[in-house]
């Protein structure tokens, strides 16, 4: 029987879950006829599925994504589904993407296909079956490494470990040519990914922590550019819901003569407001406003107008001392907070009242003769390099 095909151009960027427009050539008209239904529009009733897109999607659409899920793994040439609108389709390729981080099979892009009064998805795989399991295995296993080295705690303790543990182990792909690197293969294999690779690592990683979150697409843009899509998460912990962007928190900084890498924590359990500078173009049925757990906040590194920075940056260095820390890092609530810390440590050079108050509470003391500081305009953040005393 002759094939009816309607062809839809989906790029790699689109699998990745930044582009979600959809150029479509109808080859028939006779494709927009009605046309017998021989599946059922709905999903069985024994598929379970929780995923944040799931949910959203129409009986018909669901069952389109059910098919998908069960078959997709085996590498058919095609899978039956619903007779699908082009928008339909969009949203059930872009509920798999976000939902199923290591569904990355097939994001060379798809076909919809009819004949025989059916209709099908068909797949144009990027890689064949058996290196496709080959690399999910290698996955599996180093996601149950990664947990079982997980510290016992909180689930924020858990989700903290998971986001550092990524910033510490993969780098961004400036170049943008690393194998998998839109995918947790490209993040947690090769240590190399793009921000689609460090969001779906992330998301695969909370998931077997038995963390409830979820992907977000939208755009990013900073220092004045032109926004460009991006993708970060969302992650439920006490019943509230905060942003994480594992990507833009990869290290910034590094010192080299004492083997130094440190994460950045600026979009770590952020809110909506905090979100807003750099974000945009985004949706999520829950409101980000618990400040709780921002990781600034839990660590009590939020400088505010109503302290004393000599005496908040000593506390902190005091507790650095304490936990074998050779540095500090905290964040200003605003821009005035930021450039008087700044003026007050440094120009005036507080810093050294700083250390000298904490080194009263150490064993151990931090020398004042060697102090490094690093600034970060964008995030009001500032960090403080020590060296001890010999």
């Amino acid at each position: 029987m002759k094939k009816l095909l309607l062809t839809v151009v989906l790029t790699a960027a689109f699998f990745a879950g930044l582009l979600f427009a959809m150029k479509v050539t109808f080859h028939s008209p006779g494709l927009l006829q009605p046309v017998e239904e021989t599946i059922a529009p709905v999903p069985p009733e024994d598929f379970e599925e929780t995923g944040y897109y799931y949910v959203r999607l129409t009986d018909a659409e669901k069952a389109a994504y059910a098919a998908i899920v069960r078959q997709a793994g085996d590498f058919p040439e095609e899978i039956e589904i619903p007779p699908l609108e082009t928008e339909q389709l969009g949203r059930v390729v872009k509920a798999l993407s976000l939902d199923h981080p290591m569904l990355y099979l097939y994001n060379q892009g798809v076909t919809l296909a009819r004949h025989d009064n059916k209709h099908f998805f068909a797949p144009h795989y990027s890689c064949t079956k058996e290196e496709y399991e080959t690399t999910k295995d290698r996955v599996e296993q180093t996601v149950q490494r990664i947990l079982a080295q997980t510290p016992d705690g909180s689930d924020y303790d858990k989700e903290l470990y998971l986001h550092d543990y990524l910033t510490g182990h993969c780098r961004y792909d400036e170049k943008e040519t690393g194998a998998d690197n839109d995918n947790p293969a490209g993040a947690l294999l090769n240590g190399c990914a793009i921000c689609s690779g460090y969001a779906k690592a992330y998301k695969l990683l909370l998931d077997a922590a038995g963390i409830e979150n979820t992907l977000l697409t939208g755009k990013t843009s900073e220092d004045g550019g032109e926004p460009v899509a991006h993708i970060w998460n969302a992650v439920k912990l006490n019943g509230a819901w905060y942003y994480v962007d594992v990507t833009w928190d990869d290290p910034i900084m590094e010192n080299d003569g004492a083997g130094l890498s440190l994460s950045s924590h600026n979009y770590f359990n952020v809110t909506d407001a905090m979100l807003a500078p750099t974000h945009s173009d985004y949706e999520f049925d829950y409101p980000c406003d618990d400040e709780s757990l921002f990781y600034y906040r839990v660590n009590d590194a939020y400088l505010t107008g109503d302290d004393d920075v000599v005496r908040f940056v000593a506390d902190l260095i005091a507790a650095a001392g304490k936990e074998g820390r050779d540095y500090i890092d905290f964040k200003c609530e605003s821009d005035g907070v930021y450039k008087a810390a700044i003026k007050k440590l440094f120009t005036n050079e507080k810093i050294y009242r700083a250390i000298n108050n904490a080194n009263l509470k150490l064993s151990r003391k931090f020398g004042s003769r060697s102090v490094q500081y690093s600034v970060d305009d964008a995030n009001r953040r500032i960090i403080i390099l020590f060296n001890h005393k010999s």
